[in-house]
């Protein structure tokens, strides 16, 4: 009850439930038309139906000092923004929960959420890794957020 909540739903839309929010969490539950396909909880909450969410008093994790950080935000249907930010490193300090959730405002996010940071926060596009760690540990990490088509790119127009 104390972390936010995403919910995608069947549509690719995101609904974000700060504090994991009962009502809305059983109304979006009980949707037939248009039932929950992912949920992910971390946290916190950064943009709710366009609004830039204010920082919680306390959280279960970092959120006020810079780190490594990833987020995920929808700004459209069917149109997604991916943000990694690099930490710890001298050329990169990394950012604090409100310095994210001005970027993701910036990008024009109707709904975005922090997902887990430090060195959990990876990106890769098209076998490209395009996050540097700031040492060789990696961690176990049993779940990733990918996006595939169906459709053949030669089609593409």
């Amino acid at each position: 009850k104390s972390l936010d909540l995403l919910i995608i739903d069947s549509k690719g839309d995101f609904h974000v439930l700060v504090k994991s929010d009962p009502d809305k969490l059983n109304a979006l539950a009980k949707d037939q038309e248009n039932p929950i396909i992912q949920a992910f909880t971390f946290g916190p909450a950064l943009i709710v139906d366009g609004v830039k969410q204010p920082l919680p008093e306390s959280y279960p994790f970092n959120i006020r000092r810079p780190e490594p950080r990833a987020a995920i935000g929808q700004v459209g249907p069917l149109e997604y923004v991916m943000v990694v930010v690099d930490g710890r490193r001298d050329d990169s300090p990394g950012v604090t929960v409100e310095e994210l959730a001005n970027f993701m405002a910036e990008l024009n996010c109707i709904q975005a959420f922090n997902l887990d940071g430090g060195n959990s926060a990876t990106l890769v596009f098209n076998n490209a890794y395009y996050s540097r760690k700031t040492d060789n540990s990696e961690r176990s990490i049993s779940d990733i957020i990918y996006f595939a088509s169906a459709v053949d790119p030669a089609s593409w127009q």
